[in-house]
C-alpha cells in the first residue's frame, strides 16, 4: 500500500524550467487520461539499495485537466488486502517539472519523457526511520 501511495504522489509530482514555449508544450501535452504501466523504484537505507518494480493493471490511470486538476485511480487486488485508491490533486507544469499538491503542500518530479503516447516522470522521497533515513527515487511509465 505504501508502494501505491508513493506512486500516487509520485505520478501526479517534477524541476526548473527551461523555457516558457517548453512550459506551455508540456502544459497542453500532459492533458488527458494516461493509463499508468510501470514503476521502477530504487530505495536506500543505509548504503543499501533495494529495487523494486510494480506493473499496473489496465484499470490504473492519472487523468490531468485542463483546469489544473489531475484525478489518480490505482487498484490492486494482488495485494493480500485489495486496495482502491482515487485522489484529486492539483498539478502544474514548468518546464520539465510536475509539481503537484497534497494538502497544499508542493512536490516536484522530473517529467523525464513527455510525447503524444509516452509519459515517464522521476520523484524522489525522503523520509527517517528508524533504521536511519530512506531515500527513494521513483520511474514511472504511463501510457495513452
Amino acid at each position: 500500500m505504501k508502494k501505491l501511495i508513493l506512486l500516487s504522489i509520485g505520478i501526479i509530482s517534477l524541476l526548473p524550467a527551461c523555457k516558457k514555449n517548453d512550459s506551455d508544450d508540456n502544459s497542453s501535452k500532459i492533458m488527458g487520461k494516461w493509463t499508468m504501466v510501470q514503476d521502477r523504484s530504487v530505495t536506500t537505507v543505509n548504503g543499501v539499495d533495494t529495487r523494486d518494480t510494480l506493473n499496473f493493471a489496465s484499470v490504473c490511470y492519472a487523468d490531468f485537466h485542463s483546469d489544473g486538476t489531475v484525478y489518480s485511480y490505482m487498484k490492486d487486488t494482488t495485494a493480500p488486502f485489495p486496495v482502491e485508491i482515487s485522489d484529486t490533486l492539483q498539478y502544474r507544469v514548468q518546464g520539465n517539472t510536475l509539481y503537484t499538491a497534497t494538502a497544499g503542500d508542493w512536490h516536484a518530479s522530473d517529467i523525464i519523457t513527455l510525447t503524444g503516447q509516452h509519459l515517464s516522470i522521476r520523484s524522489r522521497d525522503t523520509s527517517v526511520t528508524s533504521a536511519g533515513t530512506e531515500i527513494t527515487v521513483t520511474e514511472s511509465d504511463l501510457i495513452k
